[in-house]
């Protein structure tokens, strides 16, 4: 199955490691380093729009990518095309 994640956006359900709400993980050391790490290696792709809430891991040929989005994480939760 696939999961929508916002802006015409669709992965693969299986290949979630995870769905984060950004707002309680934005301020953790974790994140910042995840981020980081994801943002040198060009894996963070941003299609939030200034809305930031949702980030969302998967694991594509074995490369960690994040995807964040405007669509909260209750609602992605529900979400399978």
């Amino acid at each position: 199955m696939y999961l929508h994640i916002g802006k015409n956006c669709v992965i693969r359900d299986n290949s979630v490691i995870g769905i984060f709400n950004l707002e309680k993980i934005h301020q953790t050391k974790e994140y910042k380093y995840l981020y980081d790490d994801l943002k040198n290696s060009n894996n963070i792709i941003d299609i939030a729009n200034n809305q930031k809430n949702t980030l969302v891991l998967t694991e594509e040929n074995r490369n960690i990518k994040g995807y964040i989005s405007n669509i909260g994480t209750n609602t992605m939760k529900k979400r399978k095309i």
